[in-house]
């Protein structure tokens, strides 16, 4: 997504500002009355790369906005990644109880049938027996077997991945009913669904689009769509969408590469200095 001179500025230098934007497809200028500040001729230029923004002098930039936007969503982030670490962690903690548990009742039962891994993972157990309080799951058996809760809270297990999911939707949602509409009236765009379609777009954030659809309304499978995916380019049509530990890792750190932009574009032009 560029950013090139208002014609009256064409000798003005321009200074590269952000990556990761994109700009429409075609090369034409937006509308006049589709603009909030300065912007009335081209505000995108599709000749040059499609992950810079090029921010041209005279351009009515909120810089101070991109500077709050990147705060909050660092501390969007940080709170959601910390509710995927701590859950995470969590499991980890309960499958360590639980395998703890069946080698004590091993070790009291000895070596007969009963004692075996196989068998006690057919067993019954409660939350109290494992962490000590009386949590009830919303069942009409009140008990869980063994095996089943050593299997979605070992590593990458059930539990992991639905957790990822959790926060793919979560993370998405915040981009596109909040943080894209305040990057727009940043910039001076009007923040229409259309103008957002148009000029505020990102790949890796139209990518976790198609995550997010194919995790609510493809009941956790990938779709032909994926095979046009740049970053997120693990699945294929039909998997399931599986979310392990490593691929949230990345999803995060993407995520956190959007937030330094924000950041940057809150440096006036004449001020940035970036290496090449």
């Amino acid at each position: 997504m560029e950013l090139p001179n208002n014609p009256k500025d064409k000798k003005k230098k321009q200074t590269t500002l952000l990556t990761g934007f994109r700009p429409p497809k075609n090369n034409k200028p937006i509308p006049k009355d589709v603009c909030c500040s300065k912007i009335h001729e081209r505000l995108y230029n599709s000749k040059n790369s499609d992950k810079v923004i090029q921010l041209p002098a005279g351009i009515n930039i909120n810089y101070t906005r991109f500077l709050e936007l990147s705060k909050k969503f660092g501390e969007f982030i940080v709170s959601l990644h910390a509710l995927y670490l701590d859950s995470i962690i969590g499991y980890n903690i309960l499958h360590q109880r639980l395998l703890d548990y069946q080698k004590q009742m091993k070790s009291i039962l000895g070596k007969c049938e009963e004692a075996s891994e196989e068998f006690q993972d057919t067993c019954d157990i409660t939350y109290e027996w494992l962490c000590g309080e009386d949590f009830e799951i919303e069942s009409t058996f009140p008990f869980m077997k063994q095996g089943e809760v050593k299997k979605r809270t070992e590593r990458n297990g059930e539990n992991y991945i639905l957790m990822g999911r959790l926060c793919v939707v979560q993370a998405y949602t915040y981009w596109e009913e909040y943080l894209r509409k305040e990057i727009a009236i940043a910039i001076g765009v009007l923040d229409t669904k259309e103008i957002l379609r148009k000029y505020i777009s990102h790949d890796f954030w139209g990518e976790m689009g198609k995550l997010r659809k194919a995790i609510i309304h493809h009941n956790n499978r990938a779709t032909d769509e994926f095979k046009k995916m740049k970053i997120l380019k693990w699945f294929k049509p039909e998997d399931s969408i599986y979310l392990d530990f490593d691929k949230m890792k990345f999803i995060f750190a993407q995520m956190a590469d959007c937030r330094n932009v924000l950041e940057i574009l809150s440096i006036p032009p004449h001020t940035a200095r970036f290496p090449n």
